[in-house]
């Protein structure tokens, strides 16, 4: 039996595209699973970053509660906002100038001393660094992701308080962001 001349080449070349097609169809598959893996733990990230937020706020708060418990102001209802607790250790220092102000955006740092405060700023500020794997806000080393809390709504009895914790990003030129809304109340 006799092939016609150029049937073998005509089937290597179809043969070729076939699998050039399918080669192409697989780097797509397997690029779109790598980007879509990457917004997947840029979102994880970011979660934690917002969950560590709220943490931080009510860490404050216990903290405040803890240093001045006997302080029932009636203005203050107790220190339980107050930005600076390492200021609380001064008995004569008044909680009610020191507290949250609605609407405003805090950031969280570290003292000398490894102490949590509150900060009020804006822009880079924002920025979160990246220090041996821990995201912080005091950093040489900026990371992509930006962190404010910012204290929606204080009860005028100062009873309880709603925040928000934002964490936003830019992932190849879309803005990414996350927003999660907590209460927390004062029990003093």
């Amino acid at each position: 039996m006799r092939f016609p001349k150029g049937l073998i080449l005509a089937e290597t070349l179809v043969a070729v595209a076939i699998l050039a097609v399918a080669a192409v169809v697989l780097a797509s598959i397997i690029s779109n699973g790598t980007g879509a893996t990457k917004v997947a733990r840029d979102y994880l990230v970011a979660e934690n970053l917002v969950t560590e937020g709220a943490e931080m706020v009510k860490s404050l708060k216990a903290t405040n509660v803890m240093l001045r418990p006997q302080d029932v102001n009636p203005e203050a209802k107790g220190c339980w906002l107050y930005l600076n607790p390492a200021e609380l250790v001064d008995p004569l220092k008044v909680c009610a100038n020191g507290t949250v102000v609605e609407g405003e955006e805090y950031f969280f740092q570290y003292d000398a001393l490894g102490r949590l405060y509150f900060k009020g700023a804006g822009g880079e500020e924002f920025r979160l660094g990246l220090v041996e794997g821990v995201y912080v806000h005091d950093s040489e080393e900026l990371s992509k992701f930006y962190r404010s809390i910012k204290f929606t709504e204080v009860d005028e009895a100062n009873e309880w308080a709603s925040f928000a914790v934002r964490v936003w990003w830019q992932d190849g030129g879309k803005d990414r962001e996350i927003e999660r809304e907590y209460k927390i109340f004062n029990l003093l």
